[in-house]
């Protein structure tokens, strides 16, 4: 990818600009596999433990940290070669290509550990099907064997991985016109929200490890960002229709919205504790790749329908209230779960019990 955008910042037509929309794809590819392989590693690992929203939380740590890292550094590391000359983009992005080898070695020493300690302690491993019954059992019958629960689960991981995902990358434009904020404070807002999960998401997830019942945090999250998503998006219509608020007001409510998802977000977390929960071993990886293909083909959609939207309408209002249609989808999945746990005496709603 760091070649062909070089190479199309020199000489730029459409045909090296289709060779880096499918660099960029297949990028796309491998970013998305790999966080599904670390998803249902993590849940194979940690699934039958008391720790899985800390192992959770830890993952969700260091993504956090990541992104504000390459947020914060990437302008002055781009800066640094931008001399006017057609190196200013390319050299960025080939640097970076160093973080994909350390990646590859992380991941083969992870690799060997994990293969030293499946000889050592084989108990901690479910069986592997037999040659002929893997060849029996088809990807189709597999996802037409998952229950109710899993697909509403699904649900639940698909449209709150789409929330953080549209908050992040198309937010800062609508803040920006609606709420009348700068987009350095539209952009410091959405940091916030980045570091509130930094900060709280290991103290949170130990908290619901000792609680237990992911079910009820799930409800909770769910209803406090679509109040937050409620308040953002209704206020844009009503102010784009009727003009009925000052431009402080919109800033208050804009500001009390972030809040609202700062709070809500390291909580998010228990999303990935319910799919390992019901996950069995052997599909894990299958619906982790299911989940996280659906939620980037809505968070696309969804992306795209942003511009759309500002175009037709003239405003962002409409866009942000079709979040808050997402976000009201959230609330629905997690109390239809919540309602078939019930039925099936499930233990999404268990506490845990623990001894004086």
């Amino acid at each position: 990818f760091a070649l062909v955008l070089h190479v199309y910042h020199a000489h730029q037509n459409s045909y090296v600009f289709a060779l880096l929309c499918v660099a960029r794809f297949v990028i796309g590819i491998g970013m998305g596999s790999t966080d599904a392989l670390s998803q249902s590693t993590i849940a194979f690992w940690f699934g039958a433990s008391s720790t899985i929203n800390v192992a959770f939380g830890l993952l969700m740590i260091g993504i956090e940290t990541g992104t504000m890292t390459s947020r914060l550094a990437f302008k002055p590391f781009y800066n640094a070669f931008n001399h006017g000359s057609e190196h200013a983009i390319g050299v960025p992005f080939i640097l970076a290509l160093f973080m994909s080898v350390i990646s590859i070695a992380i991941n083969l020493y992870v690799r060997h550990k994990v293969n030293k300690f499946r000889r050592t302690h084989p108990e901690y491993f479910v069986e592997q099907l037999s040659d002929n019954e893997a060849v029996s059992v088809s990807t189709t019958q597999k996802i037409r064997s998952f229950s109710l629960t899993i697909w509403l689960v699904i649900g639940v991981v698909v449209m709150v991985n789409v929330v953080v995902n549209i908050l992040y990358g198309c937010f800062v434009d609508p803040l920006h016109e609606v709420f009348h904020f700068t987009e350095y404070e539209a952009d410091l807002l959405l940091s916030v929200c980045a570091v509130s999960i930094i900060v709280f998401a290991f103290p949170v997830a130990m908290l619901m490890d000792y609680t237990g019942a992911p079910l009820y945090w799930l409800l909770s999250v769910s209803v406090l960002m679509t109040v937050s998503m409620g308040l953002l998006g209704i206020t844009a219509v009503l102010d784009a229709e009727y003009s009925e608020y000052s431009e402080s007001r919109m800033r208050l409510i804009g500001i009390l919205s972030m809040v609202g998802f700062s709070i809500a977000l390291p909580f998010a977390i228990v999303v990935w504790t319910l799919q390992a929960m019901v996950s069995p071993p052997q599909h894990a990886e299958l619906i982790a790749s299911i989940s996280t293909t659906l939620w980037w083909i809505l968070s696309i959609l969804i992306t795209n329908s942003f511009g759309w939207i500002r175009d037709a309408m003239n405003s962002y209002a409409y866009a942000i209230l079709s979040m808050f249609i997402v976000t009201c989808l959230t609330l629905i999945f997690a109390i239809c779960l919540w309602i078939v746990d019930a039925k099936t005496n499930g233990s999404l709603t268990q506490c845990n019990k623990h001894s004086n």
